[in-house]
This record gives C-alpha cells, structure tokens and sequence, in this order.
C-alpha cells in the first residue's frame, strides 16, 4: 500500500473506528429502551439513526485531534509515520478512559495468546486497548438498561395484577401500560437525560 493511498484512506478509516468505538454502547442502550417501551417504539431504523448521529457527536473532538494530527504530518511521512500519528490520539483516549481492571485483564489475556501462538507480546497494544475499552463500554450500557428497564417492569407489573383483579386477562399488559411509559419518559426528559448519558460517557 503507497504512502498515498494510506494518506487519502486514513481519514475515513479512523472516522469509522471512532465512531464505532461509541456506537456499541449508544446502540445497546437504545435498543433496550425500545424494548422496555414495548419493542416498537422507537421504530428501529430510528434508533439505529439515533445511534450513529451520537457515536459520531461523542466522539468528534477525538475524530479532530486525529485528522489534525494527520494533517500536521509532512508529506515526506513513511506510512508507519502516519499510522503512528493518527493513532496517538486514540492511544491517549483509550488509556484515560479505560478501567484499570479491563485493560489488565485483556492484557492477561493477549499475553496468554501470544504465548499460545507463540508470538512476541507486546503491552498497551491498540487491539487490546480497544478491546478492554469495548469491555467496559458492554458493561455501561447494561448497567444503563437495567436503570431504563427497572421502572417499565414495575409498571408492567402493576397493570398485570390490576388486569387481573378485574377480569380483563385477555387485554395485553404492553398496550395498557404504553401510554403511561411514554407519559413517564416525557415528564422525566428521559431523552435528555439518555443522550447526556451517552455522550459525557464516551467524551
């Protein structure tokens, strides 16, 4: 690959990277509230939506430290030159907001690889980093969906034994309890409070 081609691909190539760095968990969160909303609302393609303008908007100061560095670059750079330097950022995000225990326990874990493979092993590697962060960002977004879905299932649970009280089994427990969660989420500005949520937490 010419130092060319790796100059003009780069960009894009690290755009996505970041972007998809803050999209597992924006997704994930998003997809649990459209489940606990009664998996319909919001319609998917929306929340797949939702999730690529936050990933991107989480992420867009890193994207501009990267590109920055990439283009302060001479065009004299070797290709290792400007992968080094468009990556730098990344390397100094990762190492801030990854937990300590993640990043140790993938790096057990690429040790253990690399002497199963019998590959020379190399600490704060950027797959590793990436990966130890993903972990964490797995781990947030659960910890979000289980605060989103707790009150849904307590209202779900009301009306099933208010349905059942009065004899009206047969009406679905989801269309009584719908209007009350869409009530609940928009006296909470529970969208504000979801994308201050996500993008604080990838910033």
């Amino acid at each position: 690959m010419t130092v060319e081609l790796v100059r003009a691909l780069l960009p894009t190539l690290l755009f996505v990277l970041l972007s998809l760095l803050a999209y597992v968990k924006a997704a994930i969160v998003l997809q649990v509230l459209r489940r606990g909303l009664g998996g319909s609302m919001p319609p998917l393609l929306v929340n797949l939506i939702l999730a690529l303008v936050l990933s991107v908007l989480a992420m867009s100061p890193l994207i501009k430290r990267s590109l920055s560095a990439l283009d302060a670059m001479p065009q004299t750079a070797t290709t290792t030159e400007l992968l080094a330097s468009g990556t730098t950022p990344l390397r100094q995000f990762l190492q801030e907001r990854t937990a300590a225990r993640d990043k140790a326990q993938l790096e057990a874990l690429s040790h253990k690889l690399s002497q199963r493979q019998n590959a020379a092993y190399e600490p704060n590697e950027l797959p590793t980093l990436v990966s130890a962060f993903l972990l964490g960002e797995l781990r947030t977004a659960f910890q979000l969906g289980f605060l989103l879905l707790l009150p849904f299932l307590v209202m779900d649970l009301l009306a099933s034994l208010i349905l059942s009280g009065i004899q009206l089994q047969g009406l679905s427990v989801r269309t009584v309890t719908l209007p009350f969660k869409l009530l609940l989420f928009l006296v909470c500005d529970g969208f504000t409070l979801l994308f201050r949520g996500l993008l604080l937490g990838s910033s």
